[in-house]
């Protein structure tokens, strides 16, 4: 299934543009399910059986429904010009000035709230403001830049720390080359710092790896760790 992605979300905000974001507080259990599904979902406990009647946290397709659903009522608000993006639970809000943005907030909120929903305030950016944290980047349109929260680059360069003072396990580069696929969107120059990596995991890799097992990383890896160290 398709969600909204970051690409579509950078495609809609515009240069010094409002953004405001709202998260839906247990989101998943205000789908309610036929009650031929019950006997699906259920687990016993003690000798008692329970029976969830909305969508269960936890199952594959949870997210592909729940993501179908919430944008029939997001398709009627883009139609009537408003600029809007969930990914799954989380939306984002966009508007050209502070007092549209504001004023979308508002709207969207007893919009959501007269469907059922329950927004979760303590998660949401309800303030708009030209810099906001959503789906794990920074959005700024004052200087019109996507970037990687501070925390999570000091948490990677701590990973890559370690990985240079001793040798690794198999999932630890698995957990390092990951983290900077991550980053992607926000660093376009990432994958020209990973390929080392990747090439070191690939060569200890089997039909059946032992992820637990250890290596010692190649002298270009070991430059790929550096260049993460010192930007």
């Amino acid at each position: 299934f398709k969600m909204d992605g970051l690409e579509n979300i950078s495609s809609m905000i515009c240069m010094l543009d409002f953004l405001a974001s709202l998260d839906l507080q247990d989101a998943f259990l205000t789908i309610a399910m036929h009650p031929s599904c019950y006997k699906y979902l259920c687990f016993d406990f003690e000798g008692v059986r329970y029976c969830f009647i909305a969508l269960v946290f936890g199952l594959s397709y949870a997210p592909r429904i729940f993501t179908k659903m919430l944008k029939v009522p997001l398709s009627s608000l883009r139609l009537n010009g408003i600029k809007c993006s969930a990914w799954i639970d989380d939306i984002l809000l966009v508007g050209s000035s502070l007092l549209s943005c504001t004023s979308t907030v508002s709207y969207i909120i007893s919009f959501l709230e007269f469907l059922g929903f329950i927004i979760k305030p303590s998660k949401s950016h309800l303030t708009p403001s030209q810099s906001i944290r959503h789906v794990g980047f920074i959005w700024d349109t004052v200087r019109f830049t996507v970037s990687v929260p501070p925390e999570k680059v000091e948490a990677h360069k701590v990973l890559c720390s370690s990985a240079i003072s001793r040798p690794i396990s198999l999932r630890f580069l698995a957990k390092i080359i990951g983290t900077i696929d991550s980053f992607k969107f926000g660093c376009p120059i990432a994958p020209l710092h990973y390929r080392s990596l990747q090439l070191d995991l690939v060569k200890h890799l089997s039909p059946t790896p032992d992820w637990n097992s250890l290596l010692v990383l190649s002298p270009s890896a070991y430059s790929d760790l550096f260049w993460w160290l010192e930007c």
